[in-house]
């Protein structure tokens, strides 16, 4: 059996974790062993495109929220662990606990057992993953250091002075108007990629988004780097 299957919602998400996973380094950044993972195949780095309409309910957060039990069934006899990761902020969600509490419900019944899986719900959402006080943030974005990554935003309104973040409800604006301000605005442009590329352990450490940091943790756990207890 492969070691682990990522289950996500999001595009940027899965286009984050390929370049991620594309290092040579990018177990020293999760503090983890390395173990194997193919960043290039969907059967480790899984999530349902929205091109085939059969598949919509199937798919994004709340397709997630529902349906990652069945998504993943394929993968109960070929991966030995799954880690399903969705935002928490979407229409009808019941709040981070709530979808942890369900999806696990549903992934037991299925024949998951509980040290198989984890639920990565991010609170409130990815963009909750960007903006960490860290150079390579900036040059994700275009920006030669954070502070000139910051000034755009709190001259708009969307992150205050002395928060380590910007707004929760306007981190997807603060996104664009970031992209825009460095001039990485091009049609499908993600600063996720790049970001992903450039994490570094310190700016792992640093991160304080919860789902971020289970992520990490159960990362750890499941394949302790040596010296680590498990």
């Amino acid at each position: 059996m492969r070691p682990i299957v990522f289950h996500l919602a999001d595009e940027s998400m899965e286009r984050g974790l390929k370049a991620f996973f594309r290092r040579s380094n990018w177990h020293h950044a999760m503090g983890c062993a390395r173990f194997e993972i193919d960043p290039e195949s969907s059967r480790d780095i899984y999530r349902i495109s929205g091109h085939n309409p059969a598949l919509n309910p199937f798919r994004n957060d709340p397709g997630i929220h529902q349906h990652a039990h069945e998504n993943l069934a394929t993968h109960l006899n070929t991966h030995q662990r799954a880690v399903i990761i969705l935002d928490e902020s979407f229409g009808g969600s019941p709040g981070a606990a709530g979808l942890r509490d369900e999806i696990a419900h549903n992934m037991r019944n299925s024949g998951w057992s509980d040290e198989r899986f984890e639920i990565v719900v991010i609170q409130p959402m990815l963009e909750a993953w960007l903006f960490a006080d860290n150079v390579n943030v900036a040059h994700a974005f275009g920006f030669s250091d954070f502070a000139s990554l910051q000034q755009p935003l709190i001259e708009r309104g969307l992150w205050k002075p002395g928060q380590p973040k910007p707004e929760p409800t306007k981190l997807k604006e603060a996104k664009i108007v970031a992209l825009k301000s460095g001039g990485k605005s091009r049609l499908g442009t993600s600063p996720f990629p790049k970001l992903f590329e450039l994490i570094s352990s310190r700016a792992c450490n640093a991160c304080l988004e919860p789902g971020f940091r289970q992520m990490r943790s159960r990362l750890q756990q499941w394949f302790p780097a040596e010296g680590r207890v498990s």
